[in-house]
């Protein structure tokens, strides 16, 4: 018996992290799903995979810096960072004066 397997068509997502549309099957969205996953960690493990953990010599425990280095770590971290203050402004909606304009959103 032959299985086959039909693939769909890619979809056309929203990246918050590029802002504008990508498709679901680029690597734009699969590394926004990454920072995804990783903005949604704790602290500590988020570290721990980042970073790795000191005189490992497992690859698990070695973390991303050990495999795809020091640049492409703070890379991650920053755009994890941007990705936070994103989620955060939509989260809290756009800010009003005391005379109730809007005010523009700043990350404090």
């Amino acid at each position: 018996m032959h299985w086959t397997v039909q693939k769909t068509a890619p979809r056309v997502v929203w990246s918050r992290l590029f802002g504008r549309e990508v498709l679901s099957d680029s690597g734009e969205w699969r590394h926004e799903c990454e920072v995804e996953y990783l903005l949604a960690l704790p602290k500590a493990e988020r570290a721990r995979i980042l970073d790795g953990v000191p005189h490992a010599l497992d690859r698990e425990n070695q973390g991303i810096k050990a495999v795809r280095g020091e640049a492409a770590v703070a890379a991650l971290k920053v755009q994890i960072e941007r990705l936070r203050l994103k989620k955060m402004k939509a989260e809290c909606g756009p800010r009003r004066s005391r005379r109730g304009s809007l005010r523009p959103w700043r990350a404090r």
